[in-house]
């Protein structure tokens, strides 16, 4: 790959907002693009790529030797708008968008939920702690803590099963078995970011359930009952049924319809919808409605729509 000499890509690679093109100078993938040029999926999901004169869905899509991709950089402060779902005295639950991490990490410090939600809120971000996290390209309820006593009090809510979460997802086929407990262990893959069913790692445990199938998919209910990196993904792709857009984990991130119609998974096809919590004696129920990417995909794969109201359903798990 190189720089197209027309463009002062090198001047413009750090600035926001402005518009980077890139030439290939050998056939590749947009993944390998974005990486080079220092961006993701979230960009992907944001629409602000383009191959040619078409807005990209995929990271796998192939950029051919002379394609010209262009990037729109992102503001630095340009954070979205968070949603607030529940906010009282040591407890604020917001709703996160795909695309954003959770938190920082060595790359990413700026750009993240806790960033966005001390700005909705108004509280600082030392005084916020995620009491669970959702990866980057997932999205749904998160709840933080905002005080000592609040912290305390949900990680005993957890420990005893007061505190429950319902995850939504569609995967490229039905599990096997169809529903049920996977107790698979976790433990570091070779590259630490990411995790393996290793029969020597930490406990972890997820319920699930398949809602329905279609001919390019399944719609899946998943409760997870400990809370590990990557749980959900990676148990999934154990039962045989990774998720869509999940490329880590051995997901597809483009599907071809018997109609000839192909589609592009810019995002990780899992949502954490609902999720129960004790607040001063009541357990509250905060929901995140189903994106409509995740609504528009099932559709188009040929899933029955009245398949999402049984995934939701909190009796839908064994």
């Amino acid at each position: 790959m190189r720089n197209d000499p027309r463009d002062r890509t090198r001047d413009t690679r750090q600035a926001p907002g402005k518009v980077v093109h890139y030439v290939a100078d050998a056939d590749t993938t947009l993944e390998k693009v974005l990486t080079h040029l220092g961006d993701g999926a979230a960009a992907i999901a944001e629409g602000r790529v383009f191959i040619g004169k078409t807005r990209a869905t995929s990271l796998d899509a192939p950029v051919p030797r002379g394609a010209r991709v262009a990037l729109t950089r992102k503001s630095a402060d340009a954070l979205p708008d968070v949603c607030i779902l529940h906010r009282t005295e040591g407890v604020l639950v917001v709703e996160k968008p795909a695309g954003l991490p959770t938190i920082g990490d060595g790359k990413t410090k700026s750009h993240t939920l806790l960033a966005a939600t001390s700005r909705a809120s108004g509280i600082p971000e030392v005084a916020l702690h995620p009491t669970s996290r959702l990866d980057r390209d997932v999205s749904g309820v998160v709840t933080f803590a905002t005080n000592p006593d609040a912290r305390k009090a949900l990680a005993k809510a957890r420990e005893e099963g007061k505190y429950t979460r319902r995850y939504v997802a569609i995967a490229a086929k039905a599990p096997t078995p169809e529903a049920g407990l996977c107790e698979a262990r976790l433990a570091q893959a070779a590259d630490p970011r990411f995790r393996k069913v290793e029969p020597k790692g930490e406990p972890a445990s997820s319920r699930y359930a398949t809602v329905g199938v279609a001919a390019g998919g399944a719609l899946l209910a998943l409760g997870p009952i400990t809370g590990r990196t990557h749980q959900l993904r990676v148990h999934a792709s154990h039962l045989g049924a990774p998720l869509l857009g999940d490329k880590t984990y051995g997901g597809p991130t483009r599907l071809t319809l018997p109609s000839g119609k192909s589609l592009g998974f810019s995002r990780v096809f899992l949502h954490c919808a609902k999720v129960r919590i004790p607040i001063r004696g009541e357990l509250v129920e905060l929901v995140s409605p189903v994106p409509a990417e995740l609504l528009e995909t099932w559709l188009a794969l040929g899933g029955d729509p009245l398949a999402w109201d049984r995934a939701l359903a909190w009796d839908t798990l064994p």
